[in-house]
């Protein structure tokens, strides 16, 4: 148990240094993470989307499944996750290896952080989705179809900022 918490705090402590000496980059690792995750919740979705109306009785392992690579994928990487943070940086306050305020900022910078990044991913699933709707195949949501500005799903709020 000892080797584990001191594992954790070197971690914490690694975390720390980061986070004092380049603040941005660890802002960007943790994007990355929330981007990665953003897509796996999307690709969740997605399978929901597709297996539910089969009547798949194993939807949901599959779909925890695609949320295990998404995680992989973030430890693959080497991106920040706010859950991960928590876990580290209490350990760390608790032994009083870091201080709470240390732990916050870190706290702050990958909740932030992961936020944007599933914005981020939510954003170009969005946009690729509109376009594909709207200039390849005509968008399948329009009231009278004779523009884009008609649909009922992007609307005026597509173009003004997503595009």
């Amino acid at each position: 148990m000892k080797e584990t918490i001191a594992a954790i705090t070197t971690i914490a402590d690694a975390k720390s240094k980061m986070m004092k000496q380049r603040p941005i980059n660890y802002l960007m690792q943790a994007m990355f993470g929330g981007h990665i995750i953003g897509f796996g919740i999307l690709l969740i979705v997605t399978i929901g989307g597709i297996f539910d109306p089969l009547g798949v009785p194993s939807m949901k392992v599959v779909q925890g499944l695609a949320f295990g690579v998404a995680l992989s994928m973030v430890m693959m990487a080497g991106a920040n996750l706010f859950t991960g943070d928590n876990l580290v940086l209490t350990i760390s306050t608790l032994e009083k290896k870091s201080t709470p305020l240390e732990m916050i900022s870190i706290w702050i910078f990958s909740y932030l952080g992961n936020f944007f990044g599933s914005l981020f991913a939510a954003r170009r699933c969005f946009v690729l989705l509109c376009r594909t709707c709207h200039w390849r195949y005509g968008c399948l949501y329009r009231e009278d179809g004779n523009s884009q500005d008609d649909c009922r799903i992007c609307g005026a709020f597509m173009p003004r900022y997503f595009m």
